[in-house]
């Protein structure tokens, strides 16, 4: 590795690479803050291990905190010093997740309008490019409760990966999914998860996201002794593989069930799903979940 400067960091930081490979995120981080504590790792480098670290945070650990935004931003700093517009435009995409779900949506819209500026020199700086920026887009007006937005931007992303892989087009589907389900609108979001489906070679927990949203439209539309059998089946894997986002949505689901059946057990299970809700710092679940979760309590 050319602008490493001490012995050892090279084998380090593949160790890193190698790790997040295999999905061991919590040994990712601790070796990418050794790594950061004895320093001498080139800039370049260090800007894309700082990104990634943002990404760990945000989407695998669950950690939403200052830290994951500090690193995102620390990311863009170092690309910027050494003029790297992949690992920038890469940086400032997870820094609008990590924005929007600690809250900050003027940030999210502004890092969102920076990413668009250095896609208008430069279409492939950013995997996916105008489709990717419009899922951003999306992400941004969800967590600014702006429905038609929302769906809007989405509607553009299908349009603009049209010539993307498939695996690429199914992230847009799921998030499409997603927000159907999220703004109550069942029957459109039957259809998209009838036509579309994870990729063959998907991960365990890109399934398992899949696997929640049927959950979710079966909780709403299907005869409650069903949608119950359902959601138990996916809350036991979410605990099992601590995909802590799902088991919310799961816990919110059974209170949700639990309202629909009658059964009494509503609002109680309503404050437990918040209450977890609560303990992850994450600004936008919290604001959805409360939104949904309120008129049972």
């Amino acid at each position: 590795m050319e602008d490493s400067r001490w012995p050892g960091v090279a084998e380090a930081y593949r160790a890193v690479q190698n790790h997040l490979r295999d999905g061991r995120w919590q040994e990712a981080l601790d070796q990418a803050e050794r790594i950061f504590a004895e320093g001498g790792l080139g800039r370049k480098h260090t800007a894309r291990l700082h990104s990634q670290v943002c990404w760990l945070y945000t989407e695998q650990l669950q950690r939403i905190c200052p830290a994951a935004v500090l690193h995102g931003e620390e990311a863009v700093r170092l690309a910027d010093m050494v003029n790297d517009e992949w690992i920038r435009t890469e940086a400032r995409s997870r820094l609008v997740h990590a924005y929007c779900r600690l809250g900050d949506v003027d940030r999210a819209r502004n890092t969102c309008r920076e990413i668009s500026r250095e896609l208008e020199k430069n279409g492939a700086a950013l995997v996916g490019g105008t489709a990717s920026l419009m899922q951003l887009e999306a992400t941004i007006a969800m967590a600014d409760g702006d429905e038609e937005g929302c769906l809007s931007a989405l509607c553009l992303a299908e349009e603009m990966a049209s010539d993307q892989p498939s695996a690429f087009r199914a992230r847009i589907y799921l998030q499409k999914a997603l927000a159907l389900l999220e703004y109550e609108r069942y029957d459109e979001a039957a259809d998209l998860l009838a036509d579309t489906a994870p990729p063959a070679q998907a991960a365990p927990d890109v399934r398992l996201e899949w696997d929640l949203a049927r959950v979710w439209l079966a909780v709403f539309t299907q005869p409650c002794a069903e949608a119950a059998r359902q959601l138990e089946e996916t809350l036991d894997r979410a605990t099992g593989c601590c995909h802590t986002y799902a088991v919310i949505q799961c816990l919110g689901l059974k209170a949700a069930l639990a309202g629909r059946a009658e059964t009494g057990e509503a609002s109680r299970l309503a404050r437990q799903a918040l209450e977890r809700c609560h303990a992850t710092g994450r600004y936008d679940l919290n604001r959805l979940m409360h939104r949904r979760l309120s008129p049972l309590l």
